[in-house]
């Protein structure tokens, strides 16, 4: 998850090239889900065990009772959702005022907590019917037929698009993997009675790609098919902390010394030796760690975000992504 900082670094880039944005969280959007569910099975229960004492009808009144103040309190919850601690708060990324003047939603300015807020489900419906196509001028409604607008999620493969989908229906309704390449045929599911969205395969354009490497760790190539995995693990032991990967795995990464050629920071083969021995990977016959079989467990692991990397934005001088992330770590 981004944090605010995070947030308000990538608005300011969105805004400064004109870039139309809003931020979403479908697995946000997931937990709300699932606590409101878990609340109606609950009141429901409850509803069951009072039925012996009490008039159904009173009992049913009370329960709906009940759902509506849950969901009100849920919504007040969600509106409220802030992922930063106070220091966060205090501590901004980017000039309040600037952004603030710059970004326009339909003309409108909009104010700089309104640019980083994570929307809701019943907010991401709402912005997808107000820029739907209007009817004529002129026309009556009897005359014109009703239209649903049609929402295309397209993108690379494995970047949440049916995970999108799931969370606006508050169910699963297409297939999810965090194997690349799930989605196979174009789909579409109505979301309402005035908006349709579609699901389409996940598209690669290698012309636009910066290398193998990095479509391994994005995500968009399957990594138990990878054969040459020393590039990806270098990406993810330059992007991660060696203190948080020691941490989070329980191992000591041996590092060559400075005075040796050793540049201070682990490199990749460094981790997944230390992964190896931690994990008792070795090969056959020499005995020596498994790089390849640890590389796969490092690498799914920060394709599937228990390993946190939010890129910066692009700028010069470039932000120091270390940095830029510091608080992903604490």
């Amino acid at each position: 998850m981004m944090t605010l900082e995070q947030r308000q670094a990538w608005a300011e880039y969105f805004v400064q090239n004109g870039i139309n944005f809003r931020f979403f969280s479908a697995e946000l959007a997931k937990e709300l889900n699932e606590a409101k569910g878990n609340a109606f099975d609950g009141l429901e229960d409850e509803a069951e065990e009072s039925e012996e004492d009490t008039d159904s009808e009173s009992a049913d009144s009370e329960v709906e009772e009940e759902l509506e103040a849950q969901g009100e309190k849920l919504a007040r919850e969600t509106k409220k959702v802030d992922l930063q601690d106070e220091k966060d708060a205090d501590e901004q990324w980017v000039d309040e005022e600037k952004v603030g003047a710059e970004a326009e939603l339909d003309g409108v300015p909009l104010p700089v907590a309104e640019q980083t807020r994570i929307l809701t489900t019943d907010d991401l419906e709402a912005l997808f019917l107000k820029h739907s196509p209007a009817a004529p001028e002129g026309a009556e409604a009897s005359e014109v037929p009703r239209r649903k607008t049609s929402i295309g999620l397209v993108g690379y493969p494995n970047v949440g698009k049916s995970s999108t989908i799931n969370a606006l229906l508050g169910a699963k309704k297409v297939s999810v993997s965090a194997t690349p390449g799930k989605t196979k045929h174009f789909q579409t599911i109505h979301l309402s009675d005035r908006v349709i969205l579609c699901d389409c395969p996940g598209l690669v354009f290698p012309n636009f790609a910066t290398t193998k490497a990095e479509l391994v760790c994005n995500g968009v190539l399957p990594i138990d098919q990878l054969r040459e995995y020393t590039g990806p693990a270098a990406l993810v032991a330059q992007r991660i902390p060696q203190a948080f990967l020691e941490a989070i795995y329980g191992m000591k990464i041996q590092m060559r010394p400075i005075e040796e050629g050793g540049t201070g920071f682990p490199t990749g083969e460094e981790v997944l030796k230390a992964y190896a021995r931690a994990r008792g990977f070795s090969t056959q016959g020499l005995g020596q760690p498994d790089q390849s079989r640890a590389a796969r467990h490092i690498l799914k692991d920060y394709v599937k975000r228990k390993l946190l990397f939010c890129h910066p934005p692009p700028q010069e001088p470039p932000i120091d992504a270390h940095h830029f992330n510091r608080d992903l770590y604490d």
